[in-house]
């Protein structure tokens, strides 16, 4: 009596809902199905596969660093010139010798775990299946199924572990009103990224990255911080009181040279005059 007060299109649209829920709940039901299915080959796999225990026992053994594979050195500049003058590798060499007893441990890390990886990967491929065909059968179990689950397991379970570290180095310069931005990127090898720390190495350094370092330094002096600087000193030589109504040419002297090792911070900066600071050279106060 209800279907007869239904329009033909209202009696097709009951029925394509009817099958899609039909639809949604077969697909749920299967999709379940074949999930209890999996897991109950997962625990049979993982309490009878010698070679998974074999495999948890030898992963126990090893220990590897954890460590990121790649990393970015970015730095922002107000001044093209002073941009374009600075090279990625300039400022890869300044960032490792400030820090170099971090990248140093990265590298530790990396050549830590290639070598122990490269034992790890040799011991585990000698691990070899053991399930027979016997013992599924007695467990009602696929053994077809069970080798599957085992590989798809064993390949689960293995310990991947980091093997190799990239740095980019990413230079942007960003105009005063930030119309203008122009960037340049370089990524580093691994290898690469180890030749120039070990050219930085504490014990010695090439006058090529010496000459790398010092320029990436001195770069870091923005006209911002310049002006910072000159107004903290109220715009006047520290050591002779000469101003630039006096005529005299301010410079933003490091208190500590770069090429002894000084940093490009404020504490490290102060105004000179011209004069006072082609007579200081490279002296340390």
């Amino acid at each position: 009596m209800i279907m007869t007060n239904l329009s033909s299109s209202q009696i097709g649209l009951i029925i394509a809902l009817s099958v899609f829920a039909f639809c949604i709940i077969a697909f749920f039901a299967i999709f379940f199905s074949v999930r209890i299915r999996n897991k109950k080959y997962e625990r049979f796999v993982t309490g009878y596969s010698e070679r998974i225990h074999e495999l948890v026992s030898i992963n126990k053994k090893y220990v590897f660093y954890d460590f990121k594979d790649s990393y970015t050195l970015f730095h922002q500049y107000d001044n093209k010139t002073t941009w374009r003058k600075v090279e990625p590798v300039a400022y890869l060499t300044k960032c490792l010798r400030d820090n170099y007893d971090k990248w140093a441990m990265l590298k530790k890390s990396v050549e830590h775990n290639r070598i122990y990886y490269t034992k790890y990967v040799k011991e585990i491929s000698g691990i070899n299946s053991h399930i027979t065909s016997r013992v599924c059968i007695n467990f009602k179990m696929n053994y077809t199924k069970c080798l599957k689950v085992e590989k798809k397991l064993f390949g689960k379970m293995q310990l991947k572990p980091s093997i190799n570290a990239l740095v980019v180095v990413h230079l942007r310069y960003e105009s005063p009103k930030k119309r203008v931005t122009e960037d340049k990127k370089q990524v580093f090898k691994y290898e690469e990224f180890v030749r120039t720390l070990d050219s930085v190495s504490s014990f010695r350094m090439d006058r090529e990255t010496y000459e790398r370092f010092v320029a990436a330094e001195r770069s870091i002096l923005t006209d911002s911080m310049r002006y910072d600087v000159l107004r903290r000193d109220g715009f006047k030589c520290v050591l002779c009181g000469m101003s630039s109504s006096d005529g005299a040419i301010l410079h933003v002297d490091h208190i500590i040279p770069v090429s002894k090792g000084g940093k490009t911070v404020m504490s490290n900066l102060r105004t000179l005059c011209e004069r006072c600071n082609l007579g200081k050279s490279n002296k340390i106060e």
